[in-house]
């Protein structure tokens, strides 16, 4: 797992578990599951070659599923996802790509609870679980306010579909308890990996790598220059390369502020970063006393998001 806001692409801040259910289908296949820095690491005894290809043909439609949990309240607002519904949910599986960019188009409603129950549904529909090589599980509903129980249909994803049209999905994992949910499930069929697994038994293949990324979110960058200590009417920040401007926003007028204050906004929204090597100037313009007043402005962090119309802005106050 990966994210563009880390300098070491290494995010420590979530942890990475395999889902129950999964730890039996591991047990059975003879694998160790062992933690890594930024992942999950599945490790086979090739000594045990022979069991492990049987056993393979037995549990070839099954399925391990990995939660990921965020040990960061402000994960969200460093990573590019929409937060204008709440707090997303997200899914991935092996069956779409190697390596996965998750984007809103994996935002998904994760589910604990194996009652689904049906309000206002259509006369009918079809409840589908996602088959990944598995044997698809479908169920058409005729009759609104239906509960069904989905348990005996194991965890993964299911979509309700109308006349053929996915109108909601979700994802059911019934190892999930408790009030604090996954912020992403991601599941790997054994089927993607039969081939390489016997490839890596015979010692022909390199293991497999599945790799999910994460990229950071913009923001305008906005500076308010609180004139505490000073007084001064023509103030402008530089970047010495200049592939960032900051443009005076003359309508800005903070009530809260007290004393003379000004801002300066970016022209062009910058990605968060946990190691930035901007440096930003505050400069004074006035021709009797001009200089720099500041080599090296603070940065706006990822804890100063707000959305203004829509728009992601990062503000900061410095105090002269």
């Amino acid at each position: 797992m990966a994210h563009d806001f880390f300098s070491d692409r290494s995010p420590d801040n979530v942890n990475l578990t395999l889902a129950k259910e999964s730890e039996f289908i591991c047990q059975k296949l003879g694998l160790s599951v062992h933690k890594t820095k930024n992942g999950l690491e599945f490790l086979m005894d090739n000594a045990n070659k022979e069991v492990m290809v049987q056993r393979l043909k037995r549990f070839g439609m099954s399925k391990l599923i990995i939660l990921a949990y965020n040990k960061d309240p402000y994960f969200y607002n460093y990573t590019d996802i929409d937060m204008n519904k709440g707090l997303p949910s997200m899914y991935c599986s092996s069956e779409n790509a190697s390596s996965i960019d998750v984007t809103d188009s994996h935002k998904i409603e994760i589910k604990s609870s194996c009652k689904l129950q049906l309000k206002d549904s259509p006369y009918s529909v079809d409840i589908v679980k996602n088959g990944g090589g598995e044997q698809s599980w479908e169920k058409t509903v005729s009759e609104g306010n239906t509960i069904i129980n989905l348990s005996p249909y194991g965890s993964g994803k299911y979509e309700i579909k109308d006349n053929g049209q996915t109108v909601d999905s979700f994802f059911y994992c019934e190892s999930i308890a408790g009030t604090i949910k996954p912020f992403l499930v991601m599941e790997i069929f054994i089927k993607d990996l039969q081939d390489q697994i016997n490839d890596i038994l015979d010692k022909s293949a390199e293991p497999k790598i599945y790799n999910v990324n994460f990229k950071s979110r913009k923001s305008i960058w906005r500076y308010v220059i609180v004139m505490k200590n000073s007084n001064f009417d023509d103030l402008s920040i530089k970047l010495e390369d200049e592939s960032v401007n900051f443009e005076k926003k003359e309508d800005y007028f903070n009530q809260q502020i007290k004393f003379k204050h000004m801002a300066f906004e970016s022209n062009e929204q910058i990605p968060f970063a946990d190691s930035s090597s901007f440096q930003f100037k505050l400069i004074n313009n006035e021709a009797d006393n001009s200089g720099c007043l500041f080599n090296a402005l603070p940065l706006p962090s990822a804890k100063q998001l707000t959305f203004e119309q829509g728009q992601a802005v990062s503000e900061i106050i410095v105090i002269i």
